[in-house]
């Protein structure tokens, strides 16, 4: 758990140069990013320009940029390698976005990087300024908010696993979704699943590396499940889908977090963060 001053909080929400009185607002899309019969990336390059007209304060790009699963690459059909079609197809075009923060988080399908779990961040220096590279799994903040990103579809290994009884001592107002999400929650623990399911490769060593360092404000949560946003255990958890879905296109998410009132921020007192 951790303390923050009331002045800082007020300064992150009402200061001229931070949010100065305005929401946050954040979209969060996660790969495959391009249709299965090309590498024409038509809804990365749609999402793009939409962000380029809405000015999002923060985009969040969750992986596979380049799929292991993309039906040409798994033929051997194209003359480019993973690392040139994310070069041209993703660093370019996020080249073209600007005035907007964006997080790059990888994932354990894509071609081009190391994929043991968890994962390092990409290489900062092929991107551009105003791209964050963390790592797979992530945990950081944006404005005092807690963020953790999960980026193996640890909901379908879960549900894949899971023999459930609903008796009188179930959590009340949950559905399926909700109680997976809560499973990550209440175990403190980003893959809570031994032994991992058969296409997660898990470094053991840097097992601690999936611990929660604290009960995150935002759990996100990709799978090929359906998409959703619900609260669990006092956390946002959202399931934003998948940008594409083999030839068809698919879904993200938008989140609009506003300043907490003034009057809920009193002086010299410490908001707790757990």
């Amino acid at each position: 758990m951790c303390k923050t001053p009331s002045s800082e909080l007020i300064e992150y929400n009402y200061g001229q140069e931070k949010l100065n009185g305005n929401p946050l607002n954040i979209v969060i899309a996660a790969g495959p990013f391009t249709f299965n019969n090309g590498f024409e990336y038509e809804p990365f390059k749609e999402l793009l320009s939409k962000v380029n007209q809405d000015k999002p304060d923060l985009l969040i790009l969750l992986g596979p940029f380049v799929s292991e699963d993309h039906l040409l690459l798994k033929e051997g059909k194209t003359s480019k390698t993973p690392g040139e079609i994310f070069k041209e197809c993703i660093i370019d075009e996020l080249c073209k976005v600007t005035n907007v923060s964006i997080v790059l988080v990888p994932s354990t399908k894509d071609l081009f990087h190391p994929f043991v779990f968890p994962q390092s961040p990409f290489p900062k220096h092929v991107l551009s300024k105003n791209v964050i590279c963390v790592s797979n799994p992530a945990q950081f903040r944006v404005n005092e908010i807690t963020f953790a990103i999960d980026n193996v579809d640890i909901l379908f290994h879960l549900m894949n696993n899971a023999i459930e009884r609903i008796d009188g001592n179930a959590k009340p107002g949950l559905d399926r979704m909700g109680r997976l999400s809560r499973h990550i929650l209440t175990q403190r623990h980003l893959y809570p699943l031994f032994p991992t399911y058969e296409e997660v490769n898990l470094e053991f060593k840097k097992s601690s590396y999936l611990e929660l360092q604290q009960l995150p404000d935002v759990l996100i949560l990709p799978s090929k499940l359906k998409s959703f946003a619900k609260v669990v255990e006092n956390v946002i958890c959202i399931n934003p889908g998948y940008l594409s879905r083999d030839e068809s296109a698919g879904t993200y998410a938008k989140m609009t977090i506003h300043p907490l009132p003034k009057t809920l921020i009193k002086e010299d007192q410490l908001i707790e963060n757990s």
